[in-house]
């Protein structure tokens, strides 16, 4: 078996696929706690400039990682045999591709608003900054994981 062959049976596999349904998975949750957070800003009206920023970062994410963690199911349930392969899950997961292209202005927002705010410290401040630490640790740890596994097929001997 020559190496581009197994690299393509790693991106294949039932492990690529499960990693793609649970961990994303895991950042559409965080995406919905977000929204849950966002809603909470919104509605208290407190002194953040951008109020809107998580309620409409997490949408955002719930969005696409949520088609990453249906593509994910899909490919499970098409590699066992029990369903086609989506082509639409299987396109439309692409679309997360771009999230580095807009969370750093969400990151950034939210951390100025975190260091420029003195009267809502306590609430909406803190949480929007825990859960945009919670988000992109996740998927910092989804890029690892998925690098470690192409390393680990591509590189095997």
């Amino acid at each position: 078996m020559t190496c581009s062959a197994s690299c393509g049976e790693a991106f294949t596999s039932s492990l690529m696929a499960k990693v793609q349904a649970v961990l994303g998975g895991l950042i559409a949750i965080t995406g919905v706690a977000m929204v849950v957070a966002g809603i909470v800003v919104v509605a208290i009206d407190c002194s953040m400039e951008k109020n809107w920023v998580l309620l409409v970062w997490g949408v955002v994410t719930l969005i696409m990682y949520g088609l990453v963690s249906l593509a994910g199911i899909s490919r499970l349930r098409a590699i066992r045999g029990q369903a086609s392969l989506n082509p639409c899950l299987e396109g439309l997961q692409h679309i997360a591709s771009s999230d580095g292209g807009h969370a750093w202005w969400f990151a950034k927002e939210i951390v100025e608003a975190y260091t420029d705010t003195t009267g809502c410290r306590e609430t909406p401040d803190t949480i929007a900054l825990v859960l945009m630490s919670v988000r992109l640790g996740l998927c910092v740890i989804y890029g690892l994981i998925i690098l470690f596994i192409a390393l680990r097929a591509c590189c095997k001997k």
